[in-house]
């Protein structure tokens, strides 16, 4: 995925090997990379009788091939971009800002952290979503996240907004970048932050 999305080609896709397929299934769906959640009415003994049953018999693979992160350098200038699509539907508009290396959460700080994130990023995006319900709203849709799959590299986040204009495409920009600048300098209010605690 750092030269091209993860589907891959129609070259390899149409006359890909059935070797190949079962070399992927080997190398990546292997116990140190698999997880297993039990959820249901059943007490902690029996589902982990269950999973011993059923997955004990896993083992790692000798040699294990390494699992490589890569890197995205972050934007060293301004950049726009316009991409034409002739099956497009619709259209949209962008705003990336530059990816980070992801900040494993180990202690409880961490998560906290997280959670005021998480409720400001509810509290943005509500602010987005309450626009669309105006008499006359300046975009279709508009909504802001941070995470890994703005990045395209599991060990990378960064920001980004996403718009849907409506009639005017600098109206609906303006519209929602105005919402950024806002909570970036008053904040959410009380309101706001108690609606996303519940």
């Amino acid at each position: 995925y750092a030269d091209r999305m993860p589907i891959g080609i129609d070259s390899i896709i149409l006359h890909g090997s059935p070797d190949r397929i079962r070399e992927f299934y080997h190398d990546w769906y292997r116990p140190d990379l698999e997880a297993v959640i039990v959820v249901g009415d059943i007490t902690v003994p029996k589902a982990k009788a269950l999973i011993e049953k059923y997955f004990s018999y896993l083992k790692d693979p000798a040699n294990e091939r390494p699992r490589n992160y890569y890197d995205i350098p972050p934007y060293s200038d301004k950049k726009a971009m316009i991409v034409t699509d002739s099956e497009a539907t619709d259209y949209g508009f962008t705003l990336m800002y530059p990816a980070h290396k992801v900040k494993v959460e180990k202690t409880l700080g961490d998560y906290r952290n997280d959670l005021v994130r998480s409720i400001m990023m509810q509290g943005l995006n509500r602010k987005l979503r309450d626009l669309t319900q105006s008499a006359k709203p300046p975009f279709a849709n508009a909504s802001a996240d941070i995470g890994g799959n703005i990045s395209l590299a599991l060990n990378n986040e960064g920001f980004e907004l996403d718009v849907t204009p409506v009639d005017n495409f600098k109206t609906s920009i303006d519209a929602a970048i105005g919402v950024l600048l806002q909570v970036q300098k008053y904040g959410l209010s009380e309101s706001d932050i108690q609606t996303s605690k519940k």
